[in-house]
Parts: C-alpha cells; sequence; structure tokens
C-alpha cells in the first residue's frame, strides 16, 4: 500500500472508529460494523495457535490472561521501515497507558523457518521492544483477521471485542484518543482491571565490543577500518591487520549530542562514507546525517533536526529539514546522497550549500522502474557507486536496483516484489535473494551481501546473471557461529582483494580472500574501557585460588584454560575481558595491556609475560559468557578473580598453563 493511500485509509478508519466510540457503547459494538473483520468469530479473538513462539513472557500468553486490558495486535514484518517507525509511537502510547494497556507485536512471515526466531530475537534487540512478541509462523494469525499490509494494529476492547484495526505509522494522538475512550467506557462497565499484569521477561544480552555491526568503511591508505557499531550508538576506529581498537566515537549513550568523541552521541548509526578526513555517517534513529572531523576529533550534526519527518518530501537547508531514517549515504563530488528509508526516496544535498532536495522516488512503497521523479523504491538500505550509476538494495522488495544519472532512470536487476523473496541464483527475473544488504562495484561486478540466505554474492549488472560467492553452510569448522553455524553478512567492503564483511548475527568481521577462499576473522580486541557501565562491570567477581605453580625464566608464555562443565559452551559473539596483574614485577611481568577485551578467544589463552626471579602472586580477572546447550539463545555471565602464587625457579615448567573448570 502506497503512502498516500495508507493515509487516506488510516484518515477514514480513524474517523469510523471514533465515530463508533463517540455514539455508540463498545460493548454493543457488533462485528458485522466492520466489513473488513467479517471471518472472525468472537470467540476466536486473542488466540493464539499452541505452537507459537514467544519472546518477552515467561509463559504464553492466552486469552484469560489479556481480559481486562485494552489490547493492540501490533501486526509487522522485520524488514518493514514503516513497522520500525509505530514501534516508537507505541512506546510513547505504552508508557501513558502502563496500567490499562497490552500491546502484543505479531511478526508474520509466510516462508516460516526455525531459523526465523533468531531474525526475530535480533529485531526485539534492535528495536528496543519491552512488550510480548510472538511469531505468526504460517500466516495463521495474518489471516485470521483477514490483513493486507504491514504496519496493522488490530484493537480490542477490555471484554474481547474487536473495535477496529489502523493501517500506516503516525498514530499517536488518534490512539491516544481511542484509548482514553476505551478506558471510560470499560471503567463503567467494570470490564477493566488495571491490577491485572502479564507474566513478562524482557529479551536481554551483555554489553558487546561490537553489538550488530553495520557498515564498514576501510582507509586503505592508513589501514583503518571503521564501523558502524549501531546497538552500541557509537562508531569504531579498527586497525585492520591487528584488530585494535585504537579509538571509540561516541559515548555509547543513545542521543544527538555534537562534540568530541568522549561526549558526542549517536541513536542507531548505520551508513558511513570515509571522504578525505571526514566520515559521514547516517544516525538513522536520530533521522540526521552526522559529519565526523577525523583529525579534529569532532562530531558535528549537518542535516536533520533530530525529528522524524511526517511528509514525503519538504526541500530545505542542513538541520532545517525533517529527514526520515536515513540508512546509507554517499558523497560523489559535493554531493551527498542519502538513502532516505522512511519515505522509500532517494535524496541529495549540497555539501557547499547545504540545500537538501528530494532525488529518486515517487514515494509509493513499491517496485517500479522509470524516470527518477515515478519509479517507486520501497526501503533503499545501502548504495555504492561506478561509471555514472548508482546501485542500490531495496530491502523491502528484495531487490538490487540501478539508477543511471545521466539518462535519470531507475532499473530493477533483481527482486520481483514485496512478497517475493527466495534463494534463486541465475539470471533475472528468475533470480530470488531474501532482505539483501549491503554492496560494492568491482572489477564488472557487483558484490553483494545477501543476508538472510547467509551468502555473499555476485551480480553481472549488464547481463543481470547472479551466482553464490559463498555460502555459511561451507565454513562450518571456521565460523564459530550459533548453533545453526551460520553468518549473516551486512556490511562488505574490500581491501587487498579480501572480503570484510560485519556478520550482524554473531557481533564480528569476517574476513574472505578471493583468492584463496578462505574465511577468517578479525579478531577485535582492544586495551580500552569503552563500555557504559564502567563501574558495576568490574564488581562482584567470583575467587579461585589455585595452587602454586614453579615457572622457569626461560618461560616466554603464561597459559591460561578456563573449561565450563558438562552441559554448557562459550557464548564466542561476546567479548571476553582478561584483566592480569602481578604483584611482583621483578618475578613476572605481563607484556601485553593489562586490560583486554577478546572477541571469540580461544582456550587456552596465552599472555605474553617476562620472568626474571623471586616470587610473586598472579591475579587474573575475567568476565565469560556461556550458555547451556539446551538453550543456545540464552546467554550466561560468569565473573573470576583466580589467585595463583608463582616461584621463578630453574627446574620450572616452561610456558606452564594454569587450568580451572567453572
Amino acid at each position: 500500500m502506497n503512502i498516500k493511500r495508507k493515509s487516506e485509509f488510516f484518515i477514514i478508519s480513524s474517523i469510523c472508529l471514533l465515530s463508533f466510540l463517540t455514539c455508540h457503547k463498545i460493548p454493543t459494538i457488533k462485528l458485522r460494523d466492520f466489513p473488513f473483520q467479517k471471518n472472525i468469530e468472537p470467540s476466536h479473538t486473542l488466540e493464539f495457535p499452541v505452537d507459537s513462539d514467544w519472546f518477552n513472557t515467561k509463559e504464553p500468553l492466552t486469552k484469560d490472561k489479556l481480559l481486562g486490558k485494552v489490547v493492540f495486535l501490533n501486526f509487522l514484518s522485520y524488514t518493514c521501515i514503516n513497522c520500525e517507525h509505530i514501534l516508537q509511537d507505541l512506546k510513547s502510547i505504552e508508557r501513558k497507558w502502563s496500567n490499562e494497556l497490552a500491546v502484543i507485536t505479531i511478526y508474520s512471515d509466510r516462508n516460516y523457518s526455525k531459523e526465523k526466531n533468531e531474525i526475530v530475537r535480533q529485531a526485539i534487540l534492535l528495536n528496543d521492544i519491552d512488550h510480548p512478541v510472538v511469531i505468526d509462523k504460517d500466516f495463521s494469525l495474518w489471516q485470521t483477521y483477514n490483513l493486507n499490509s504491514w504496519p496493522t494494529l488490530i484493537i480490542i476492547h477490555p471484554n474481547g471485542e474487536i473495535l477496529g484495526q489502523f493501517s500506516g505509522e503516525d498514530i499517536f494522538q488518534s490512539l491516544d484518543s481511542i484509548v482514553s475512550e476505551v478506558v471510560k467506557d470499560s471503567e463503567s462497565s467494570d470490564t477493566l482491571n488495571r491490577n491485572k499484569t502479564l507474566p513478562l521477561k524482557k529479551t536481554i544480552e551483555p554489553e558487546r565490543l561490537l553489538y550488530f555491526p553495520e557498515k564498514l568503511a576501510i582507509d586503505a591508505k592508513e589501514k583503518l577500518l571503521y564501523v558502524s557499531d549501531s546497538k552500541n550508538n557509537r562508531i569504531l576506529k579498527i586497525h585492520i591487520e591487528s584488530g585494535e581498537i585504537l579509538e571509540s566515537i561516541g559515548s555509547g549513550y543513545s542521543g544527538n549530542k555534537d562534540g568530541d568523541y568522549d561526549s558526542s552521541e549517536f541513536n542507531h548509526p548505520q551508513g558511513i562514507f570515509l571522504k578525505d578526513k571526514s566520515l559521514f555517517v547516517a544516525d538513522t534513529k536520530n533521522h540526521s546525517i552526522r559529519k565526523i572531523h577525523l583529525e579534529k576529533k569532532v562530531v558535528e550534526t549537518i542535516a536533520g533536526n533530530f525529528s522524524r519527518a511526517r511528509t514525503i518530501h519538504l526541500p530545505g537547508f542542513g538541520k532545517n529539514v525533517n529527514l526520515s531514517s536515513p540508512k546509507d549515504i554517499l558523497e560523489l563530488q559535493g554531493t551527498l546522497y542519502i538513502a532516505m528509508s522512511g519515505h522509500h526516496q532517494i535524496w541529495k544535498m549540497d555539501l557547499k550549500t547545504s540545500e537538501i532536495d528530494l532525488f529518486i522516488g515517487s514515494g509509493n512503497n513499491n517496485l517500479l522502474d522509470g524516470n527518477f521523479k515515478d519509479a517507486s523504491l520501497s526501503h533503499p538500505y545501502r548504495m555504492t557507486y561506478h561509471d555514472n550509476t548508482l546501485y542500490f538494495t531495496d530491502r523491502e522488495t528484495n531487490a538490487i536496483r540501478s539508477a543511471k544519472l545521466i539518462q535519470e532512470k531507475v532499473d530493477t536487476l533483481a527482486g520481483k516484489g514485496i512478497f517475493e523473496s527466495g534463494d534463486v541464483d541465475g539470471i533475472f527475473p528468475k533470480t530470488r535473494l531474501q532482505n539483501p544488504s549491503d554492496l560494492f562495484y568491482h572489477d564488472g561486478l557487483i558484490y553483494f551481501s545477501d543476508s538472510q540466505n547467509h551468502k555473499i554474492k555476485t551480480l553481472n549488472p549488464i547481463t543481470k546473471e547472479i551466482k553464490t560467492l559463498i555460502h555459511s553452510k561451507n565454513f562450518d569448522e571456521t565460523v564459530h557461529a550459533n548453533k545453526d553455524n551460520s553468518f549473516e553478512p551486512s556490511g562488505i567492503s574490500l581491501f587487498q582483494n579480501k572480503i570484510y564483511f560485519a556478520d550482524i548475527k554473531n557481533h564480528s568481521i569476517r574476513i574472505l580472500d578471493l583468492k584463496t577462499k578462505e574465511l577468517s576473522e578479525l579478531k577485535i580486541k582492544t586495551h580500552l574501557n569503552i563500555f557504559k557501565n564502567k563501574n558495576s562491570f568490574y564488581d562482584k567477581f567470583q575467587t579461585y585460588k589455585l595452587k602454586e605453580i614453579k615457572i622457569s625464566p626461560k618461560s616466554n608464555f603464561l597459559n591460561l584454560n578456563i573449561r565450563l562443565s558438562k552441559g554448557f559452551s562459550w557464548k564466542y559473539n561476546s567479548p571476553f575481558y582478561f584483566k592480569k596483574t602481578s604483584l611482583n614485577e621483578n618475578a613476572v611481568k605481563f607484556l601485553s595491556p593489562k586490560e583486554e577485551y577478546l572477541q571469540r578467544p580461544k582456550f587456552p589463552v596465552s599472555f605474553p609475560i617476562q620472568t626474571i626471579s623471586e616470587n610473586s602472586e598472579i591475579q587474573i580477572h575475567s568476565v565469560l559468557y556461556y550458555n547451556k546447550l539446551n538453550q543456545p539463545l540464552q546467554e550466561l555471565l560468569k565473573k573470576v578473580q583466580i589467585q595463583i602464587k608463582v616461584i621463578v625457579d630453574r627446574y620450572g615448567v616452561v610456558n606452564p598453563t594454569v587450568d580451572l573448570e567453572i
């Protein structure tokens, strides 16, 4: 449904529903008054399939648990940009009506597989969803309520009757009025129960070095890798060969402050683009474009005023213009191109004058080729450029499109439409993708990440032929991924004939050698304390006092081997923390940084040391992440302090190993 039709439908629905609430007692409203819900029997409302998978709850929700509350059933898709927007409006309504309202988000997917549970869990974390979430595995709930678009809200009275539905976004004021009227009526009819509570259990994870990394930008000359660390609300500067985090840009807290690296704030930054000594950032949930001055070490807002645009297009200058969920940026000859996902368009900004204007797209959410003005896009996500042509991924239509700048014409290279997805190589129009993400042009081909097919593929822009380059299943022994041994590629870039890509699922950076086809991982580490909760992170370590060891003065390493009890496994996609202390450095001295964060450490971990003489006590603080084998999605944390007395002896062990089972 395009935005204009959404708006018209939304207004009509609002008027109809509000008139019913004003002119009729709510319990007397009959389902026949709502023809779009004529297939729903009253006894079937608030019923969910018994095999449904739930999140953010201790147990599945039933009708009995929900009666007594005003209920919103919020139908979403995890690639729908308008669905992201409605979640923000719902947060405001939930805060205001916390005792009267229950919101349930329903992710509907006609191509359900068990793997989609992990995708939904990621969506919950990315969008900070606190209320219950359920997966509509086979579209049964979607069909029951006779729906035809995302996002759609079904509104249910505390007595269980359906009142109406809304499709679209920007709904706070209307829904706030409706909830107020329903609450008044249900109080008079004694059907509202403010004291009833739902069995909630929020999906949470500990802090990570990388948390949903999105886009990459490479400074080949300086051998630097910039990463938009989206959920950590920061940009990381990493040495591309050692994996050492050199600088963290942004405090890590969600906000919109400009300033130096430590005090500035971002809100889910995604697209980044490196140009000379500046790094441009699409600060998606701030609805703004930021510029990082790499020499001055300062963050500046250059476009957007941190408020989401409600109209399709309103030209203007710099910070006076409202933007809508910019997902990527690309600079060409003084013009900054912006993937304005919230409006299904591409905008442009003159960096000299700061003038911002529409560039491509009618604003209709669809897959329609043609001239720049009339073409329809659908959640433009990432962009690249070659030979007077912009190439971009269209996320909701699972498509890759081209925009020829001279001819001003949009053409589809892969993809068919919003409800068409799959994993089919070959030649257009037979090819199918599933949520393609980032892309770059190299040597006649477009390399792109076909994210939810867990593949990196190539596309010939002339013949429109797609071929799979790698699939995560080919690398089960090397990726150390989640239980299904798969990666989910997002940001993708080229350096020295190697593809670097962000594995958004496993919160890591991987490297594919194009010559050898070998896949490896960039081991991210740092001696910086870049976590937000800097104090509580180091509290409450459990102490283990181990027996003394004799160490040879010829030793160059001290090895630490920590083992888990039976029934547990390491959760390698979190940053393991190690702090090493020698109370007598004349005896034993650690040569590596005192504090380190290691991504995916392989036990035993080796620490470089220098041994001289005498005795010392060594202390190693470590923060470890693991899970139960039968609960792979639940992450557990263990803080240990290891104390060992060390005697330097010429008959001691060379490079000894300290062993501990927890």
